[in-house]
């Protein structure tokens, strides 16, 4: 299966959304109080994401293999604290393949694609946010030399 990485159009966001609901669920399964959806999130998901499209100093791309959307990141400037000296960051919280061994490809070309866009923008670094028990998108990220820099703990209250 040959994979190309473009930028994401409008056209794309169904088949974006359809991914990241697919995500969801499974993110919800281990951690329904975080990852707990609202009623009609897929429409806000699209309509938030659509917001992006074209913003200045966002990455918004698309992995697709025969016309059908395989993968997606979307990344945007993020401010980091005036204590740490990191410099310009970039976090990258939208970021999912259809299913795990597509990290291998799809995630690869994202990932590369984003980091050159980035590069390109000034940015310093990169952070990318992923779910804990995610383990194939964990082990894609370690492989790819991103360190694991903090972990979110949650209750109800």
């Amino acid at each position: 299966m040959s994979i190309a990485v473009r930028e994401c159009e409008a056209d794309d966001l169904k088949g974006v959304v359809k991914i990241l609901e697919a995500r969801r669920d499974d993110y919800a399964r281990y951690e329904p109080v975080f990852w707990k959806r609202r009623q009609g999130i897929a429409q806000a998901s699209a309509d938030y994401l659509k917001t992006l499209l074209g913003a200045e100093r966002t990455v918004c791309l698309v992995a697709a293999a025969d016309d059908e959307i395989v993968g997606f990141l979307f990344g945007r400037e993020m401010p980091t604290p005036p204590v740490y000296d990191a410099g310009p960051t970039a976090a990258i919280d939208d970021y999912y393949v259809r299913s795990p061994e597509l990290w291998a490809t799809a995630g690869a070309g994202l990932l590369a694609e984003a980091r050159s866009r980035f590069k390109d923008l000034g940015f310093q670094q990169i952070v990318v946010v992923s779910g804990y028990k995610d383990h194939a998108k964990m082990v894609f990220l370690r492989d790819h030399k991103l360190s694991l820099a903090a972990a979110w703990f949650t209750t109800p209250l």
